[in-house]
């Protein structure tokens, strides 16, 4: 996934970017070259140009990548970068002059980059933007996990005199934690990223006016780590969690869940888990002529794909359906492709198939979905190639709730407004996912697709066929 940092996100720039080498790979000598125990260090000198209170450092990376000096760099703002930038927080904002020079130092090791030179002056906090993102702006499904929580706890509560436990897995910086210790519960809650768990305790910390002190027990571990007797002494009334991608199963949320629900399987009473289930929502689409020229771009620097990427094989591309890509012609309304239950037992792998009836002519989403319509021009698309457009939603709750609009549910539709935690996603169709027949039945506008949803731990894959009569 890639996350950019736009300005209006991040504030302004108090230096001019400065720039060090971090590793040199002809410098690398012997056959393991550079190993996971090693460690180097860069440094440089910010120069600012203004006075200011200074609260993180933003870097991101480019690379030379031959001896003529072809250069990739992902700096912010860049429309075509594909990676993350990050920003490293610091414990206290610093106070910095006009003209005054800062000299930063940077460890790169195997897991990563890490400021190095500054921890004298306080420390600081690498944490990924998506994270401020989260708490900051996207209120939809900061308020659903808000109520879903509430209603849960206050529930096991009235069940249980009172006392009621919650485990809350990917943590985080412990949102969904302090949730549940505000509603009246003891948790413990388990985040595998160290420095996101030192944030976690510090916010912790800072909040003990809001929820008992000592009823938030932040554990430096992966759920799958976590040992009953050790962290968790008993087996807790209630599983939270939110370890979903843009693709929901791109963080393993199936295996996660079903590896904890089995530990707790035999627990009376029976654990219950929030949310209960999450629905991946689809429409079959044509490809936009655009995404034709991503792969030419390739053969302009000198690498010949043929036949083999295009059109995009592999297929898999992160798209925001809301404004940028809102034009897509659609060959179905959206329909439900398949319904993940998140509570144990777990399908890790599976199948489902959807009936979808086609429209009796290609429709923009726009349209399709009551979307403010596009000031530019309208985008072409490719005649023969199809796509499944996906979002997904998930119940912040123990048990369904099949109410159209209900608050206690997280949506990624292009239909919600939210910030830039969560896009959509499309699923280039190769040859194999389209069975003959699909394409007539498309021009037609007649009949009915069936759209076979394939998953396995953390890939969804997908077919259409025609349904026949």
């Amino acid at each position: 996934m890639a996350w950019r940092l736009p300005a209006s996100k991040f504030g302004s720039a108090l230096s001019a970017p400065a720039e060090w080498t971090l590793f040199d790979a002809r410098l690398c000598r012997g056959r393991d070259g550079l190993h996971s125990r090693t460690s180097t260090i860069g440094a440089a000198t910010l120069s600012m140009r203004t006075a200011s209170k200074m609260d993180a450092i933003v870097t991101w990376t480019s690379m030379i990548l031959d001896v003529q000096a072809c250069r990739v760099s992902w700096e912010p703002g860049d429309s075509e970068a594909t990676c993350w930038q990050y920003a490293h927080y610091f414990r206290e904002p610093y106070d910095v002059s006009d003209g005054c020079e800062i000299d930063v130092s940077f460890e790169l090791r195997h897991d990563g980059i890490w400021l190095a030179g500054m921890r004298t002056h306080g420390d600081s906090m690498e944490l990924s933007p998506y994270h401020t993102w989260m708490l900051s702006d996207d209120p939809q499904r900061t308020s659903a996990y808000r109520k879903g929580i509430d209603y849960a706890v206050q529930s096991l509560r009235a069940r249980y005199n009172g006392k009621v436990t919650v485990l809350d897995i990917g943590a985080g910086t412990g949102l969904l934690s302090f949730f549940a210790a505000r509603a009246g519960a003891e948790v413990t809650a388990c985040e595998r990223a160290g420095t996101t768990v030192a944030l976690a305790s510090r916010i912790a910390e800072a909040n003990q006016d809001k929820f008992k002190p000592g009823s938030v027990n932040i554990v430096h571990s992966k759920s799958m780590d976590l040992h009953k007797g050790a962290e968790l002494a008993v087996a807790p009334h209630l599983i939270v969690s939110e370890i979903f991608g843009t693709d929901p199963l791109a963080e393993s949320v199936l295996p996660v869940i079903a590896d904890i629900g089995a530990r707790f399987a035999s627990a009376s009473p029976p654990v219950e888990f929030l949310p209960c289930r999450c629905r991946l929502w689809g429409a079959l689409a044509k490809v936009p002529v655009d995404w034709q020229a991503r792969t030419e771009s390739a053969v302009s620097c000198g690498i010949d794909i043929g036949e083999h990427m295009f059109p995009f094989e592999s297929g898999r591309i992160l798209v925001d359906l809301r404004d940028e890509f809102c034009d897509i012609e659609l060959l179905t309304e959206p329909a439900i492709l398949v319904t993940h239950r998140l509570v144990p037992p777990v399908r890790i792998s599976g199948s489902s198939e959807a009936k979808v009836p086609l429209l009796p002519a290609p429709a923009r989403l726009f349209e399709v979905m009551t979307l403010r319509r596009p000031e530019k021009s309208l985008r072409s698309s490719m005649h023969n190639e199809l796509c499944i457009v996906m979002w997904f939603d998930a119940d912040c709750s123990t048990h369904p709730r099949d109410d159209a609009d209900d608050e206690m549910r997280i949506s990624t539709s292009p239909t919600v407004r939210r910030g830039g935690h969560w896009t959509q996603s499309v699923q280039i169709l190769s040859s194999g996912g389209v069975e003959e027949g699909v394409l007539d039945a498309v021009s037609a506008g007649q009949g009915c697709v069936i759209i076979r949803t394939e998953w396995n731990v953390d890939r969804t894959n997908f077919n259409v066929r025609v349904e026949r009569l």
